[in-house]
C-alpha cells in the first residue's frame, strides 16, 4: 500500500459483538476501525503502519467498550471513550486534571468528538495527547484475545513496543490509579488545531513525580527521575515541566468525592 489512491481497498465488517469483533480480527490483516481519525488519514496516505491492513472490523457499536467509572482507588475508561467525553468529564477533571487538560487540548473539536482512547494509544504518533497523560497516570490497557484470554499490558511497554498483543486481540479499556495532583502542557505550531511539538504530563504520588513527555521520540517517552534532554528539546521540556509543578494541587489522598 506504498500508494494508497491505487491499492485495493480493505474489506469492512461491523462488528456486532466482542466476540464477533475478535473472530473477524484472527484474520489476517485484519484490523480494528474506531474512531478512525488517524487509520483512515493512514490508509488514504498508505502509510507504511497500515501496509499490511486488509480488513478493517468496526467496533464502534459496542458499548461495552465505553463508560468512565471509578474503580476502587483507581479510574477505568472504556477504549471507545473519545476525547471529548473526557474533556467534559467532571469525574476526569476531579481526579485526573492531566487527562482532562490533555483531551481538551487534543487536536480539533471534530478529531476529539471521534478520536478515541484505544486509537490514541495504538496509533504510532510521537506526540498522542491522552496517550502522554496516561502514561504519566502509570495506566494499564486491557485486552481480551481470541481465546478469551484477559492480558493487561503497562501503557509504558506498550508505547515502548516492549508488549506483543496476539493477533485478534481487542482493547477493552485503560486502568490508572486516580491523579488529583498533576497537570499538562504542550507546545504546538498553533494554539489549537494541532498536534503537539512537544507536551508534558506531570503527575504527583506524594513525594514521587512522574514525568511523561511527547515529542522526543517515535512515541511519548517517560522521563527518569533527574534525567535531562539535551538541546532546545530539553529546554522546552523544561519549562513546561516547571510550568506544570507549578500547577499541581496540593496532594490530599485519592480524589475521592
Amino acid at each position: 500500500m506504498t500508494e494508497g489512491r491505487h491499492a485495493q481497498p480493505p474489506t469492512y465488517h461491523r462488528a456486532v459483538s466482542l466476540a464477533d469483533a475478535r473472530r473477524h480480527l484472527g484474520r489476517r490483516g485484519a484490523c480494528v476501525y474506531a474512531g478512525g481519525t488517524d487509520l483512515l488519514v493512514a490508509l488514504r496516505a498508505g502509510a507504511p503502519w497500515v501496509a499490511g491492513v486488509r480488513h478493517l472490523v468496526d467496533i464502534k457499536g459496542l458499548d461495552a467498550l465505553r463508560g468512565i467509572a471509578r474503580v476502587g482507588d483507581g479510574i477505568r475508561i472504556g477504549s471507545l471513550v473519545t476525547g471529548a467525553e473526557l474533556a467534559t468529564s467532571a469525574l476526569v477533571r476531579r481526579v485526573a486534571p492531566v487527562l482532562c487538560e490533555a483531551a481538551a487540548l487534543a487536536a480539533a473539536p471534530w478529531v476529539r468528538a471521534r478520536g478515541t482512547v484505544g486509537g490514541n494509544l495504538m496509533s504510532p504518533h510521537p506526540a498522542g495527547d491522552l496517550a502522554t497523560a496516561l502514561l504519566a497516570m502509570g495506566s494499564t490497557a486491557e485486552f481480551v484475545t481470541p481465546a478469551v484470554l484477559r492480558r493487561s499490558i503497562a501503557i509504558q511497554a506498550l508505547l515502548a513496543g516492549h508488549a506483543r498483543i496476539p493477533p485478534g486481540a481487542v482493547m477493552t479499556g485503560v486502568r490508572a490509579p486516580v491523579a488529583p495532583s498533576s497537570a499538562y502542557q504542550r507546545v504546538g505550531r498553533r494554539l489549537a488545531f494541532t498536534r503537539a511539538v512537544i507536551a508534558v504530563g506531570v503527575v504527583r504520588h506524594g513525594a514521587q513525580l512522574r514525568v511523561a513527555a511527547a515529542g522526543l521520540g517515535a512515541r511519548p517517552m517517560l522521563l527518569a527521575e533527574g534525567a535531562t534532554v539535551p538541546g532546545e528539546d530539553g529546554a522546552l521540556v523544561d519549562g513546561l515541566v516547571r510550568r506544570a509543578i507549578g500547577r499541581l494541587r496540593p496532594a490530599r489522598g485519592t480524589g475521592r468525592a
